[in-house]
């Protein structure tokens, strides 16, 4: 959900038009995450070991590291290469690495690509308290002080394109509005 709220606002504020002709399958979606759907894993084996035996039939769908890019993709219609990226906190970077990649190199024509995370689960915050890495007192990232890291949730989503590109298509919407 982060992830498609976040490429919306993206795609509505870049004034990239998915929907222009031979742009869904030149128009890759990549978008990295470092956990995946926890959240759902979370409830479903709370689901499975509390004595209902079942998972929700669409778990594995909601689980996959893979999904924020095929919910964006679907959300869309974008048919080009679409994947996730998934190497720790640097899933984002990498992410946005690809999709530059694959712009300079011609594979595609534009990508919808950033990340996002939603990994506030009992379990988890117990699994980073375990390794004793987690502050103490504030969220202070920058700071030479600091204590160690708190975990958060959001998503941060680009259109990232060739430069003529994005430059026509933010004209033509400046000289529409």
């Amino acid at each position: 959900q982060l992830s498609v709220v976040a490429a919306r606002e993206a795609v509505a504020q870049s004034g990239f038009d998915p929907a222009r002709e031979g742009s869904s399958a030149r128009t890759a979606t990549i978008i990295g995450t470092g956990v995946g759907g926890d959240t759902t894993h979370d409830q479903q084996m709370r689901r499975l070991y509390g004595g209902d035996g079942r998972v929700h039939p669409l778990s594995i769908p909601r689980i996959m590291a893979s999904a924020p890019a095929a919910h964006v993709s679907i959300e869309f219609g974008l048919t080009g290469p679409a994947f996730g990226v998934t190497s720790a906190c640097a899933s984002t970077n990498h992410a946005l690495a690809q999709a530059l990649l694959m712009i300079r190199a011609g594979v595609v024509d534009a990508a919808v690509a950033g990340g996002v995370d939603a990994c506030i689960t009992y379990g988890i915050l117990k699994a980073w308290e375990g390794m004793r890495v987690m502050a103490s007192d504030a969220c202070r990232p920058f700071s030479a002080g600091r204590r160690g890291m708190v975990i958060s949730e959001g998503a941060g989503m680009f259109v990232l394109e060739e430069f003529e590109a994005a430059q026509m298509a933010f004209n033509g919407a400046n000289v529409n509005h």
